[in-house]
């Protein structure tokens, strides 16, 4: 529903100009609508708040009219006095900032006759706009009268003191003396014959702190300390987890849900509200997993999944239950064949090791620096029949030993080091029935 202002005296209230566009946050023109001059643009946008800093997004080429960055968010908190402003190149333009404050998914700009604005707008702050357009009277968002229009940067406002964490909807928009979010319309002095532009943000307002839930079974996370988790967390700072699985047990992975509104819906209006991100097992180092500032941009939940060790840990020192000499008939020989998305089918010599270390010099230890995203690997004889099964390991965490985790439906967990095999149980690791002798793809 449209919020309706009223205003007593002689601040007689006006209607905003129809939008071109209807749906959410509308714009008077395409969103891939290019610049008709190249004399001006915008570059880029900044908010500076006491709690965030000097913050920036920048616009690269190639520009278009209208922009839309949803991450990373500025971030404000409730009664802040921030200040907005703009990276354009041109001049004889003038700014203007909106914030959807009710999330309703529209903003709703309105302007008194003398130039201030009411008690409860949408519209932030501007730096010239005419009450009565093409007027030449024109004012800034503190209410002054500007002789000079020539400006571009506006006052700075206060975020609403009762706005409730979440992220906000936010416009920037590069106009000449018209308060519409839209943009003005072509109408001699248009939004885009000048060359303005619009750019909407995403802006996080927070509190202090968010808070902190935490499930897990078969183990804990604690502070890094040892000590019990806070109920609560310092918005953008650091969080370290000690890791501690229970006797049998390793994580597998911890999943963060985080940002606002946790248990209600994701995207408001098209505003993401939380973020869910997963942080593997092989990350913990020194029993500890830090958890990046990013994450705690409001309230936090965690949950822990920790899974069996079983017979899966390899020895220090990627142990063999075989002397590293030990050699295989001749008739057993073998090469390695690889195939991946940037490296043609390759292979080893035939080699009747038992054991053989690639990673110096060998031609096939190439396809692990590629850095592809898909590699088939596939052990073969010497007569070119591919023989027993394969499995491969990563050691993800670079300690030394290979980890083979497996999830109750017997297929590799999240942080297992045995990250593709042929046959296990009947089938491979994508749960597919096994073939003999098949080889493994890694997953993409």
């Amino acid at each position: 529903m449209k919020k309706i202002f009223f205003t007593v005296c002689m601040a007689m209230m006006l209607p905003l100009v129809s939008l071109a566009q209807s749906g959410d946050y509308p714009i008077v023109v395409s969103e891939n609508q290019d610049y008709t001059r190249t004399d001006r643009h915008l570059d880029g946008v900044n908010l500076d708040s006491p709690s965030g800093g000097n913050q920036s997004l920048a616009i690269n080429a190639p520009r278009k009219v209208y922009t839309l960055i949803d991450a990373p968010a500025f971030c404000a908190m409730p009664g802040e006095t921030v200040t907005a402003s703009f990276s354009y190149t041109g001049t004889w333009m003038n700014g203007f900032v909106y914030l959807d404050r009710g999330q309703d998914g529209a903003f709703e700009a309105v302007l008194n006759s003398n130039g201030t604005i009411p008690s409860g707008s949408d519209i932030m702050a501007f730096s010239y706009a005419e009450p009565d357009l093409d007027s030449n009277t024109g004012y800034n968002s503190r209410g002054e009268q500007v002789t000079n229009a020539n400006v571009i940067n506006p006052p700075a406002f206060v975020v609403p003191a009762d706005l409730a964490p979440g992220f906000y909807r936010m416009r920037y928009k590069v106009d000449w003396a018209s308060i519409d979010p839209a943009g003005r319309p072509e109408d001699g002095n248009g939004m885009l014959k000048n060359g303005g532009a619009i750019c909407d943000v995403s802006l996080n307002v927070h509190v202090a702190e968010g808070a902190l839930s935490v499930a897990a079974e078969n183990g804990a996370l604690l502070a890094a300390d040892g000590s019990a988790l806070p109920a609560k967390v310092p918005f953008g700072k650091l969080l370290e987890l000690k890791v501690v699985p229970a006797e049998g047990y390793v994580l597998d992975f911890v999943s963060v849900l985080h940002g606002h509104n946790l248990e209600g819906e994701e995207f408001i209006h098209g505003v993401q509200q939380y973020d869910e991100v997963v942080c593997p097992g092989y990350l913990v180092k020194n029993g500890v997993l830090e958890l990046p500032a990013e994450y705690i941009d409001g309230d936090v939940s965690l949950t822990a999944v920790f899974v069996k060790t079983g017979n899966g840990v390899g020895g220090d020192g990627y142990a063999l239950s075989f002397d590293k000499d030990a050699q295989v008939p001749q008739e057993h020989g073998y090469f390695v064949a690889f195939n991946s998305r940037n490296y043609s089918p390759s292979g080893l010599s035939t080699y009747t090791d038992a054991y053989r270390n690639a990673a110096d010099g060998d031609d096939c230890a190439d396809v692990w620096l590629e850095g592809t995203r898909s590699i088939d690997a596939r052990i073969e004889s010497n007569v070119g029949e591919s023989i027993k099964n394969v499995y491969m390991y990563i050691d993800l965490n670079n300690d030394g030993k290979f980890v083979a985790l497996l999830n109750e439906d017997g297929l590799p967990a999240m942080s297992s080091e045995l990250v593709a095999f042929s046959c296990h149980n009947g089938v491979d690791s994508e749960g597919n029935p096994a073939q003999k002798g098949a080889g493994v793809t890694l997953p993409t």
